[in-house]
């Protein structure tokens, strides 16, 4: 029962347009772990900083790709920051490289997205159990939607897509950049509503006014002190 309730809400997420993203493990085994098992569900195992699967990730048919999760810095409690190692710590890093690539291709669907993060990964189109099609790699994967699939046009200016659906990424459960960086295109910014301009706060008079205050163009020296427009300093 509980497996299927599983699937079911993996299906309901897909065939809303989601991305859903689960890290496979950290039994070191073949078992299949869920959520990232079910299908329609993306996932990532672990890799050492050199590429190799992490002794304690999982492998087995299901899982797709691959990030760093040995040593990767995070926080801690205490308001501390410290190292640890796990699936739970991949996950995230290919939720995030979805959501970067997203962010400026809004009108490629979920399976356009998936495919390209697939296909644009450092092993495809070969896939193993270990590595699955290897380490995930943002750059390409855009490069794929633009250039492949043609689902998104290159930007030209900050201002485009910014119509353009929201789609959603869900990272379940249970620090290095993804491989390249070459430039993106900057997410098309939230319009920010207009506001009230300040009113300009005269400088006081001051019946005490010295000679020789150094005070700024909009402060009065006053017995002292420099006042005005909510600025206070001694003066003479």
């Amino acid at each position: 029962m509980w497996y299927q309730a599983g699937q079911d809400s993996a299906n309901t997420a897909y065939d809303n347009g989601a991305l859903v993203v689960a890290s496979a493990g950290n039994d070191g085994s073949e078992a299949h772990h869920y959520p990232a098992s079910f299908d329609n569900v993306l996932s990532v195992a672990a890799t050492t900083s050199d590429g190799a699967k992490a002794y304690f990730s999982q492998y087995n048919d299901k899982v797709d790709v691959t990030a760093p999760g040995v040593g990767i810095e995070s926080t801690t409690l205490g308001g501390r920051y410290g190292k640890a190692s796990g699936t739970s710590f991949s996950a995230p890093q290919v939720s995030g490289a979805i959501a970067r690539v997203w962010s400026v291709c809004r009108q490629c669907s979920n399976a356009d997205v998936e495919r390209c993060l697939l296909s644009s990964a450092s092993t495809a189109p070969t896939r193993s159990d270990e590595l699955g099609f290897g380490l995930v790699n943002a750059a390409d994967t855009y490069s794929c939607l633009v250039n492949t699939l043609g689902c998104c046009d290159e930007p030209e200016s900050e201002a485009t897509h910014v119509e353009a659906p929201a789609h959603t990424v869900l990272v379940v459960q249970n620090s290095r950049p993804i491989l390249s960086r070459p430039a993106f295109p900057a997410a098309a910014p939230a319009p920010v509503p207009e506001s009230e301009p300040e009113e300009k706060q005269e400088a006081p008079t001051c019946p005490l006014r010295k000679t020789g205050q150094r005070c700024r163009r909009d402060s009065t020296c006053c017995s002292g002190q420099c006042v005005g427009s909510g600025w206070t300093a001694k003066c003479a």
